[in-house]
């Protein structure tokens, strides 16, 4: 199993998330393997979010994780962003 983290939840990494919910069987199909998303790395309170499981705001654990085989920048604004990509 392909398991991801998003970093971010805004515009974009919500509509990541909706993607692959609403796509992933052939996501899965296309990847060879199932698809799932671990993480999400936001700053804000999402706690009454059906996904809020999910939730986190500290990019170390995802960064420790070593199920996490993809990364998906969805940040907006360049400081956090870079320096995420970077580590």
């Amino acid at each position: 199993m392909a398991k991801i983290a998003i970093l971010g939840f805004g515009t974009v990494g919500g509509g990541v998330l909706e993607g692959l919910h609403r796509n992933a069987a052939s996501v899965s199909r296309r990847a060879g393997q199932p698809v799932e998303v671990k993480y999400i790395l936001d700053i804000r309170d999402f706690s009454n979010h059906p996904d809020a499981a999910l939730f986190g705001d500290n990019i170390d654990t995802i960064l420790a994780d070593p199920e996490i085989k993809v990364v998906v920048e969805t940040i907006g604004g360049v400081e956090a962003a870079y320096e995420y990509t970077k580590r």
